[in-house]
């Protein structure tokens, strides 16, 4: 009971909500039994228990080579989703995202868009395959998506029709002429359907992935349409804010979550708003659900549009893994949470054209009014308390290794970043490392 004093911060004479609550949390963890997070039929439910017994990390030491710039070696990085193999072996997937890129804080001041230098125009998003061994992590494979055979995607940002042009794309520092890209993706995670098939969720639309995981080859794409199971409700994420997670549901379904709230209004200005999409989608009848995710609220120096979803992973009884963030100042933000969809309100069932709508909740207490139900949510970890991970800026890969150890993988940014004031870089000795957490038994 001292876990959960601590947690719920209740008062010496509960109330019934709060007596109630406790039992739910109960029942949760009665429920809960151990096994592996394998393949696709094996992903299961965790040891909920904020009392840490032990975590180990292992980093790549030895990254394979992306190319030289200007006379410096790039390496590869940049994991932006995790998804662990079945079978005894420590074998992981992964999933880069665009590349290499650096903000340029002067150039964009002198434009007013955003700018950022892309060192390698055609580096390919890359799924990678690696095993822990000898304390390491060593790379197995590597392998670029690509559209169709010869030619591979590119990490470029689209000119798409329904994005503001708030990010230009060079690629030296003249800024010659901008790049863009009709087959750009921003990879930002990744689960398997089956042996050889993964689904990549993509950043930039957002978007939808379904992909051969043995060649990288794209074999069919979802984005937001207005007669697609993706609602155009979701071309309402802000800029490069798009579907930072994906998760195969028992059923079969495709879950996947925008990064950040959503700007509902399109005018830039409700930053108040803690509501992100849930979208689930069967892409075997094409039939889609929209449910709300409620996130935290902000607190010491974070403001309400700094919070983030790193990354979802589903258990066997349909829930939702997801690593939620923020960091601004002195404070960060960083819990894995356990959200249960069941009994969320199906925001696309609703008589409403969502897409059109110029005012939507911004939070669980506005949702319930217009009778949406918002997704319960249960706090299974404070990442802040794994000092191994203070290093990282970035958590961007979940999953579970066995029913009381977590698995969370870090995008390094290609180990580079820019030069505080000067359109330049320099490079931070950052690893792409992964980092096992054991949860204690009961």
């Amino acid at each position: 009971m001292a876990y959960l004093y601590n947690n719920l911060k209740m008062s010496i004479h509960p109330t019934v909500s709060q007596c109630r609550f406790v039992f739910r949390i109960i029942g949760i963890l009665l429920v809960l039994f151990a096994i592996g997070c394998g393949g696709p039929s094996t992903q299961n439910s965790p040891d909920i228990n904020n009392s840490l017994t032990e975590y180990t990390t292992y980093c790549l030491e030895d990254p394979p080579s992306i190319g030289n710039w200007n006379g410096n070696d790039f390496f590869e990085g940049g994991f932006s989703g995790l998804f662990r193999l079945g079978g005894s072996d420590s074998v992981f997937l992964s999933i880069t995202d665009r590349g290499p890129n650096i903000p340029l804080q002067r150039a964009s001041d002198s434009i007013g868009i955003d700018v950022k230098l892309f060192p390698f125009p055609s580096y390919a998003p890359t799924i990678v395959r690696f095993v822990l061994r000898n304390g390491k992590m060593v790379i197995m494979n590597r392998t670029p998506l690509q559209f169709m055979e010869g030619i591979k995607a590119t990490g470029l940002p689209p000119n798409h029709e329904y994005d503001r042009k708030t990010e230009n794309a060079w690629i030296n520092l003249e800024g010659d002429e901008p790049a863009f890209s009709s087959i750009g993706i921003d990879a930002e995670a990744i689960t398997l359907e089956n042996d050889s098939i993964a689904w990549i969720a993509d950043e930039y639309f957002p978007a939808l992935y379904r992909v051969s995981l043995n060649t990288g080859r794209v074999i069919s794409s979802f984005r937001p349409s207005n007669n697609g199971p993706i609602p155009e409700l979701y071309k309402k994420r802000k800029s490069n804010r798009g579907f930072e997670s994906v998760a195969l549901l028992p059923d079969g379904s495709i879950a996947a979550m925008l990064q950040s709230p959503p700007n509902w209004s399109g005018t830039g200005t409700d930053d108040t708003n803690q509501l992100i999409p849930i979208l689930v989608f069967n892409y075997k009848t094409g039939a889609s659900t929209t449910y709300l995710y409620a996130c935290s609220a902000a607190y010491g120096t974070l403001k309400q549009s700094d919070f983030k979803i790193s990354d979802a992973f589903a258990t066997e009884k349909g829930e939702l893994l997801i690593i939620e963030t923020a960091q601004r100042g002195n404070t960060r933000h960083r819990m894995i949470h356990l959200i249960d969809l069941s009994k969320a309100t199906d925001i696309g069932q609703m008589n409403i054209a969502l897409h059109h709508f110029t005012r939507m909740p911004a939070n669980a207490a506005q949702a319930k009014l217009l009778g949406i139900q918002t997704v319960k949510k249960s706090m299974v970890l404070d990442l802040n308390k794994i000092t191994s991970l203070d290093k990282f800026e970035k958590l961007e890969g979940l999953c579970l290794w066995d029913s009381e150890t977590l698995a969370i993988v870090n995008d390094n940014d290609f180990g580079v970043e820019a030069k505080k004031g000067k359109d330049d870089f320099q490079f931070t000795g950052i690893p792409s490392c992964l980092t096992l957490i054991r949860l204690p038994k009961k």
